[in-house]
This record gives structure tokens, C-alpha cells and sequence, in this order.
């Protein structure tokens, strides 16, 4: 039995399962960064439908979203001009490009996703499989529509930063290592090093990585979180969600964490941002993420 192409997908873990020694520089964020592959295992009904949309049998898109834990920790990477898809047997074969948005300089969390490539199970992302007719709709008029203009514009949410923001300390690689390894939840170990302040920062510095939270209620469909966020009702390019995009439907929790970036050169206002969110129907076998 086929899936639904009108119900969007999301996957089991992708696997850490090789990176590159070989520097190189992230086009966005200017930071070292390294070539890594991932593997997404995939029921033979994924694979089928994953295969259709990359080929173009069926209309829509494969997207990326990394783990919350992994992306607070300040993993990037999974760009659609970084990023090369492939399949075998099992599912997804993904190549691309990874930078720790984090700690620029000594690049702790690269070390220790090196010497976890090596065999160690190391989950770090979800595929979305969206197929253009799981996207909902609306009447309603946003800022942006798709490249198909004849379609009504995915229905969206603003969602605005709440009023505080996490610290985390820069971590060793063996406590990197532990938090990417666990086959619990890395969340949740991540926790034993993250802090609760109150208080959004009125701006964010060039190169700031920051992490905060959003209120987002308990959700009935699947959301992606767009890249640019939204200031004084414009779409803004300085201030980037970062790759941990994916707002699954049915949490029970409310709040869900964002990662945001400064890309620009000069300070940025982060009082009075929001992320936009846009949804797709949840298909019924879609796993429970973490």
C-alpha cells in the first residue's frame, strides 16, 4: 500500500556514518566547516514516495530538519546547495555540508562528530517527505508564495520569540560526544548544561548564535519553520532560523525551542521577531519525534 501524497512524512533518524578531513568553509555563516554523509533508513512505502518526489513523478520536496538537541548545540548545515541526495537499499544517502555556528574558533563540536563517524551510532536529523498536496492552504494573504503562483499560499502562523533565551556553555568533545551518542535522549542530557535566563537580548551580534523558544500550542498538522524570520511585518535575511526546522504535530509540549544566527555585519533587534511557521497534513504513520 502506497502513502498518501497528500500527507506530509516524517522519518526515522538519519545516521551520522562518514565525514571528511578535508576543511572547508561554510557559504553562508563563513565558518569552517566539513563534508559529512547520513544515512535515513526508509520503509519500502518512504522509499517509494521519497523516490517519486525526487525524480519529479510527484510534485514536492525532501526536506531537512536537524535534531533539536543537535542544533541547540550549534549543528548547521543540510543547505539545499550543499546538499546532495541519494538512495540504496535502506533509504535516503544524504552529502552535506555541517558547521558549528556555536564555537567558531575551536570547532569542539566538528572534533567530536569526527570521531563519532567512526562507527558510533549518532542520530542528527529528520527527513520531511512533503509532497506539494500535503501543504495546507489558505485564502488568506501572506507576504510570500510558492514558485507554482497559481496555488494558494501555504497557510502560515508568526510565532514571536519569547522573552528569555538559554545559555550554554562551550562543551569538551567527550561531553559533545556523550550528548551526540546517547541512544536516549540527547535532549535531555543537553539539559545538565543548559540554563534557563529571563530577558530576550535586545540584539544579537554579528555571528551570534542564540537560543531561544516559541509558543507554539499543541499542533494538528506538521510545521516547517522558515530560514528568515520576520521584523516590523518585513521577511528579514540578517537574523536566520537555523536547520532545526520541524514543528511535529501532536506534541504534548507547547514550547519548542529555535536557533537563530546573525548573518549580517552590524548588531540585530531580536525584540519584536517572529518565525513563520507553515504547515502540511501529518500523515498517520509519521513518527513521534523527540
Amino acid at each position: 500500500m502506497e502513502l498518501s501524497p497528500s500527507e506530509a512524512l516524517v522519518t526515522s533518524d538519519g545516521v551520522l556514518t562518514g565525514m571528511s578531513d578535508i576543511p572547508d568553509t561554510h557559504s553562508i555563516y563563513k565558518s569552517d566547516a566539513r563534508m559529512i554523509q547520513v544515512k535515513v533508513p526508509l520503509r519500502w512505502q518512504e522509499q517509494l514516495l521519497a523516490e517519486k518526489i525526487q525524480s519529479g513523478s510527484v510534485p514536492g520536496s525532501i526536506q531537512f530538519s536537524i535534531r533539536s538537541f543537535a542544533a541547540q548545540s550549534g549543528l548547521e548545515g543540510f543547505e539545499q546547495e550543499t546538499t546532495e541526495i541519494g538512495f540504496d537499499a535502506n533509504g535516503l544517502v544524504i552529502d552535506t555540508l555541517v558547521t558549528d555556528l556555536s564555537d567558531r574558533t575551536n570547532g569542539r563540536l566538528l572534533r567530536a562528530l569526527r570521531q563519532l563517524a567512526d562507527g558510533k551510532y549518532t542520530p542528527i536529523v529528520r527527513a520531511i517527505l512533503t509532497p506539494k498536496d500535503s501543504a495546507i492552504r489558505s485564502d488568506q494573504p501572506v507576504e510570500e508564495f510558492l514558485p507554482d503562483i497559481e496555488s494558494k499560499p501555504i497557510q502560515s502562523i508568526l510565532y514571536p520569540l519569547e522573552d528569555m533565551h538559554y545559555e550554554i556553555p562551550h562543551m569538551t568533545v567527550a561531553q559533545l560526544r556523550a550528548i551526540f551518542e546517547t541512544r536516549a535522549s540527547g535532549r535531555k542530557l543537553l539539559g545538565a548544561f543548559r540554563r534557563e535566563r529571563k530577558g530576550l537580548p535586545s540584539h544579537l551580534d554579528p555571528g551570534g548564535f542564540l537560543v531561544g523558544k516559541i509558543n507554539v500550542g499543541h499542533l494538528k498538522h506538521h510545521a516547517m519553520l522558515d530560514r528568515e524570520t520576520v521584523i516590523n511585518d518585513e521577511t528579514s535575511t540578517t537574523i536566520m532560523h537555523g536547520n532545526s526546522r520541524l514543528l511535529d504535530a501532536d506534541r504534548p509540549e507547547a514550547n519548542r525551542q529555535i536557533e537563530i544566527v546573525n548573518v549580517n555585519g552590524t548588531p540585530e533587534p531580536l525584540h519584536g521577531r517572529f518565525v513563520r511557521a507553515r504547515f502540511y497534513r501529518a500523515a498517520q504513520n509519521a513518527e513521534e519525534a523527540e
